[in-house]
């Protein structure tokens, strides 16, 4: 058996390069092809890497078998998405589709064998040893309103870029409904729209200039935003979390642009981001020092208090939450009592939020159908691609005409959404489950493409943007309404608007990757693989709210960064964290 393992190996490294040549080799793809000689040293690093990730494999304990499970979802990610990035479908009958998955997720495997045993053991050398001792001296003396000042320092030239700030996404929905009277729907989180529209509606009524009001909610977002990223790098500062780790984090958190360009941009997801992150952080403290936590009624009430304001920003939270209680409930089943608390009195204190301030506001009620985007989507998949029988085709029918059927973007639901009868899909909610359910086993494939489509920029890391097939940029970056850019320092807002609108950090290699979204799902998935092998269980209990928060945004009605960013946001924290667990 050790005379062919090494076989194995050559063949397998070698059929990796043919199936990526296969899969990668269109005209919209810059890739090795066949006949190039760099085949030569990638087949040889390749070659390297399995004789030395595998030759690792029989000496690990019993949970090693986590490593080929990830190295497989990986490569599942990596075939599927690029099949649907080119092709809008997978071919689930191709044997190349099943061989590619097989030779990646045997190269996958053994890559992260090599990067555990031999790479991450180094870098976790370089990142905990001491520093010199200026640098620890200069650490030991950094304090909260250090880390804060300095993260609003580094964001002011996005301000002054894109002066008064970004009014994109849902903005201009949201000032519509603030004027001299409100007229407030619960489509958008209402605490966000009276604030959005409330700083723009004092910007105009006192300096009769809505910029003003939106320079004035820009700088209230920095603050809180950047307030609770100061906290971050604080809280692992007071755990001992070396200075380099630290260092690392702070310097994610103010040079990243998205995180410039998120917190001066007026979209619900920022502020939702920094306080998701605050969750995470707490939940950490609750795990580090678990007696003392649940002890402490401050902490408590502070946690409660954060939970209701996620509730408040983001309807998927909900569901998050309901899901994660389960979980939850596992993991720390001594303090039962004090989790139900924690996750249901939010939800009591939602409830009483929305009977007595919605009806004093007369907020009309939001339509539900985004909920229901992947089912619209499969079902105009099937409408619009496979046969099917009179009845059926009369019910989807009665959701919405012909016309708007054929309306269907594979990629986004908003194409089709708007035309969706909600009232007559949930009055007959069980007819149409029904049939969800009967198309899907008559039409699997066209099920699984459609579902791929919507969410693949979600964990497929080579996702090209702007989308071609429809509307779907990196970060919007433009004004509306009155509000108008004005900015300060037009160089920058030139390079920025690229980075947004264009995604110009593709033109770059390697660097280009930290700006994906997926890449952070990759990461995450990573560090669950390496703790579960080690047994740290306890840090485990962290990823239960970014996984939740993960499938919500599956169901959603497209693939964007900024529904991704809170759980990308903590990324800079759990990795540090990681290494007091």
């Amino acid at each position: 058996m050790k005379k062919i393992i090494p076989l194995i190996h050559l063949t397998v490294g070698y059929l990796f390069l043919l199936c990526y040549s296969i899969i990668y080799n269109t005209s919209s793809a810059l890739v090795y092809q066949t006949h190039n000689i760099f085949t030569i040293p990638i087949y040889c690093f390749i070659c390297y890497i399995l004789f030395h990730g595998w030759k690792i494999y029989p000496s690990l304990n019993k949970n090693k078998w986590i490593f080929p499970v990830i190295g497989c979802i990986y490569s599942s990610f990596l075939i599927f998405g690029t099949s649907i990035r080119n092709y809008n479908f997978v071919s689930f009958v191709s044997i190349i589709t099943w061989l590619s998955i097989f030779t990646f997720s045997y190269v996958m495997t053994a890559a992260l064998l090599f990067i555990y045993h031999r790479l991450l053991p180094q870098l976790y050398k370089i990142c905990t040893n001491g520093t010199n001792s200026k640098i620890e001296s200069l650490y030991a003396r950094v304090n909260f309103f250090h880390f804060w000042i300095a993260l609003i320092v580094f964001w002011i030239p996005y301000l002054l870029a894109c002066y008064p700030g970004i009014a994109s996404y849902d903005a201009n929905y949201q000032l519509s409904q603030v004027g001299e009277t409100l007229n407030l729907t619960a489509h958008h989180p209402i605490i966000h729209t009276l604030l959005l529209g409330g700083c723009v509606q004092f910007g105009r009524l006192y300096f009769n200039s809505a910029n003003i009001g939106m320079l004035i909610y820009s700088l209230i977002q920095i603050i809180i935003i950047s307030g609770i990223m100061a906290y971050c790098l604080h809280f692992l500062k007071k755990h001992n979390v070396s200075a380099i780790l630290c260092f690392i984090s702070f310097i994610f958190f103010a040079f990243m642009p998205f995180n410039g360009l998120f917190a001066i941009c007026a979209t619900k997801d920022s502020i939702f981001g920094a306080l998701f992150l605050l969750l995470i952080i707490l939940q950490s403290e609750m795990n580090l020092n678990s007696s003392s936590f649940f002890n402490s009624k401050k902490y408590t009430i502070l946690l409660i208090l954060v939970i209701f304001l996620l509730l408040t920003f983001r309807n998927n939270m909900l569901y998050a939450l309901l899901l994660s209680v389960i979980f939850m409930l596992f993991a720390y089943r001594k303090y039962w009592k004090q989790i139900l608390c924690i996750c249901f009195i939010p939800i009591l204190l939602l409830q009483l939020y929305q009977t007595l301030l919605y009806p004093k506001l007369n907020v009309a009620p939001g339509n539900s159908r985004e909920a229901y985007s992947v089912i619209m989507q499969q079902f105009a998949n099937v409408y619009n691609n496979c046969t099917i029988d009179s009845d059926d085709k009369k019910l989807l029918l009665e959701l919405m005409d012909d016309e708007c059927w054929q309306e269907y973007e594979p990629r986004k639901s908003d194409a089709i959404k708007n035309h969706f009868k909600t009232t007559i899909f949930t009055d007959n909610i069980e007819t149409y489950l029904k049939l969800w359910i009967k198309l899907g086993i008559q039409n699997p494939t066209c099920y699984l493409n459609a579902f791929f489509n919507l969410t693949y920029a979600y964990w497929y890391p080579n996702d090209i943007l702007p989308d071609q097939t429809t509307y779907r940029k990196y970060i919007e970056i433009y004004d509306c309404s009155d509000i108008s850019f004005d900015s300060k320092i037009p160089s920058l807002f030139k390079i920025l608007k690229k980075i947004g609108m264009e995604a110009s950090y593709q033109n770059y290699p390697v660097i280009s990757v930290i700006f994906t979204p997926a890449f952070y799902i990759w990461i995450l998935l990573f560090v669950f693989a390496v703790n579960f092998y080690n047994q740290k269980f306890n840090f485990i209990k962290l990823l239960i709210f970014p996984a939740t928060i993960f499938l919500t945004l599956l169901l959603g009605p497209v693939a964007l960064l900024r529904y991704l960013y809170p759980i990308i946001i903590c990324v800079p924290f759990l990795i540090p964290i990681n290494t007091k667990f």
